[in-house]
């Protein structure tokens, strides 16, 4: 399913970080060339001109968990990376935190393992990432043992069927027999991680999280996470099962998590830097 939606979305983003954006603007240069059936695993970042910064963080199943911001605009990516040869292919879901739309998509690009990855709008050149080399190293909780203040953002979203028509977010809308509903809500938060990698949420709202951080078994610089909610404020529902990635960039003493339901319809994310 596809949802095309009036707001402001990552494909917007990813065209303006390289100046594009209309058919009359400047055209990329074309693509250097890359290795054939090349993993795109590992983490990517990228810091346009007109200050759009993404971290992406490629699995080594293919899983993409991924976020962008510019000036006050923040959202969350979720998807897939596949290759065939040396054609690289993203399925993505962008959740835009500020315009409150959800967009779902697909992009090619093209990888050069552990240097950079190019994604990219049919034949446009988007976005150029660089690979982050601390993805290399061993996942320690205890590094990111501490107090994080900021805000958890939460989102849902149904269809019930393949619709591509325009909405607005936090609305229910019917077009042509199929129905769409989207919601988002904000809370200041406060997460705590232990060094033994218990992690507690609690916001200025009756909606709580308690669960585990772990490092992954592959031994890269990428931790598990793995939460249930609690309180009848909460977007999603009491007792829901959240699961995702924690990933921590210790010069900014930052922490990033980004969790999904079961359904991968539902999910909640939180990014703050270390306050204690």
């Amino acid at each position: 399913m596809k949802f095309k939606f009036a707001a402001v979305s990552l494909i917007s983003v990813l065209m303006t970080a390289c100046g594009g954006g209309g058919d009359d603007g400047p055209k990329a240069p074309a693509s250097p060339p890359v290795a054939a059936s090349s993993s795109p695993e590992g983490r990517w970042t990228s810091k346009g001109d007109n200050g759009v910064s993404t971290v992406m963080t490629v699995l080594e199943d293919g899983e993409i968990w991924s976020s962008y911001s510019r000036e006050e605009e923040i959202g969350h990516i979720h998807g897939s990376a596949s290759t065939e040869g040396d054609a690289l292919t993203f399925k993505l879901m962008d959740a835009n935190f500020v315009t409150r739309s959800i967009y779902e998509f697909d992009l090619n690009g093209a990888v050069t393992p552990q240097v950079s990855l190019q994604i990219k709008s049919g034949e446009r050149l988007s976005q150029t990432l660089n690979y982050d080399r601390t993805y290399d190293q061993p996942a320690q909780v205890e590094v990111l043992a501490g107090q994080y203040t900021g805000v958890a953002h939460s989102y849902s979203y149904k269809s019930s069927s393949n619709d591509s028509g325009v909405e607005t977010a936090d609305s229910s809308k019917s077009t042509g027999g199929a129905s769409t509903s989207i919601k988002f809500s904000d809370a200041e938060s406060t997460v705590e991680i232990s060094d033994k990698g218990e992690v507690t949420l609690t916001s200025d709202k009756d909606c709580s999280a308690s669960g585990t951080i772990t490092p992954r078994a592959t031994g890269k610089n990428v931790l598990d996470v793995a939460m249930v909610l609690k309180g009848s404020a909460c977007l999603l529902e009491d007792g829901a099962n959240l699961k995702g990635i924690a990933t921590y960039d210790a010069e900014a003493g930052k922490v990033r998590i980004q969790t999904l339901d079961e359904s991968k319809a539902k999910g909640l994310s939180f990014t703050a830097n270390k306050t204690k």
